[in-house]
């Protein structure tokens, strides 16, 4: 569990070009300073970028931390390359209370600063976030709702998230909702088994914004049947009619039929792929990219059932929930650097280990 507060010494350092030198080490930083109520100062803030320092969504994932802990902050501004950050105590947000990236930031990314910390408040918690949902370089917020929340709930959290509104580069102008309340019992996971072939279910569907090309979508379609071997009655189209700019998303789920082997100590949890469409990018490319994620998760020799990504955001809340355990096909730089910040603030043992030359086990605890 986390250490005791340490507003009486000096701030711990953190070295944001560490690892995989991104945006990673500021989103957990942040979160783990509020909740154990240590002080920080960061340096080299995103360096292994290739625009480093504080990006418009970053200064987003300071400013909120920030409100939710009545923290104190230094160097607050874009390119900013150091950061000194003192929380205060935790404390719920007006209901509402919405934080607005201005950009097609990912609400994904800043959500994943927020919601650790609101956890820890004593009362719930009801927060917009408004700016990219389906954006490169983040997983989209179907991911968060359909994947990531069902893991939170299983280690005993009380977590919605609404996606109102679709939100595409470059405009952004997406709309999530997060409602959160305090997490009173931690519970333990273990997430080691992949369901067999025979009980899963997959599913596409093609979302496009007014003005899109109908003959984008069907070539996806066609894309879909060719390396999925989707038929009709497993693909969809959804037409987004209230985005700011236009944008084209495909999302292939894959879904347990066997319902009743879903439990709450090892969820039935659903895999989720996004491909987006942008200029100069052909159906093809966009469809095979995601099949690629969901083909190498459900072929993997191991049968881990924990794509990289899940592998990455499973990590904070298993620690703060004290114990947990999980089967990935991957350990990728964002994990390795998360594992390190993490390990600077709480008295946690994270444990590796390589199984079957293609999936790794994670022990927490």
């Amino acid at each position: 569990m986390p250490k005791c507060p340490t507003s009486a010494r000096q701030p711990l350092q953190i070295d944001g070009s560490a690892g995989e030198g991104g945006g990673q080490i500021l989103r957990s930083s942040l979160s783990l300073s509020a909740i154990t109520g240590t002080p920080i100062r960061l340096s080299g803030i995103r360096a292994g970028r290739r625009k480093p320092g504080l990006m418009r969504q970053h200064l987003s994932c300071v400013e909120s931390v920030a409100a939710l802990c009545g923290a104190r902050t230094s160097h607050l501004q874009i390119g900013a390359t150091e950061l000194e950050f003192t929380p205060g105590e935790i404390l719920p947000l007006e209901a509402g209370t919405t934080f607005a990236i201005g950009t097609a930031g990912s609400t994904s990314l800043l959500a994943q600063a927020i919601l650790p910390v609101a956890l820890f408040a004593d009362q719930p918690s009801e927060i917009i976030l408004e700016g990219g949902t389906h954006v490169k370089g983040a997983p989209c917020t179907d991911y968060l709702i359909e994947v990531f929340t069902p893991a939170l709930r299983a280690m005993g959290t009380d977590v919605e998230i609404d996606l109102q509104r679709h939100g595409f580069f470059p405009a952004g102008g997406g709309r999530v909702t997060l409602r959160i309340q305090p997490w009173t019992e931690r519970r333990a996971i273990a997430i080691h088994e992949r369901s067999a072939k025979q009980d899963l279910e997959i599913h596409a569907e093609v979302r496009a914004t007014k003005g899109l090309p109908k003959t984008v979508i069907e070539r996806e379609f066609e894309a879909l049947e060719k390396t999925l071997g989707l038929s009709d009655s497993d693909r969809f189209v959804q037409n987004l009619r209230d985005t700011s700019c236009q944008g084209n998303a495909v999302i292939v789920r894959v879904a347990n039929s066997n319902k009743a082997n879903n439990d709450q100590q090892s969820p039935g949890l659903v895999t989720l792929a996004c491909g987006l469409g942008e200029r100069g990018k052909s159906a093809d490319r966009v469809v095979r990219e995601t099949a690629w994620d969901i083909q190498r998760l459900l072929t993997n020799s191991a049968g881990a059932p924990v794509d990289e990504y899940l592998a990455d955001q499973l990590l904070l809340p298993m620690a703060l929930a004290g114990k947990g355990s999980f089967t990935t096909i991957e350990l990728s730089k964002h994990f390795t650097t998360n594992v390190e910040v993490i390990q600077q603030f709480l008295d946690i043992d994270i444990q590796t280990t390589s199984i079957e030359g293609d999936a790794f086990r994670v022990e927490v605890g």
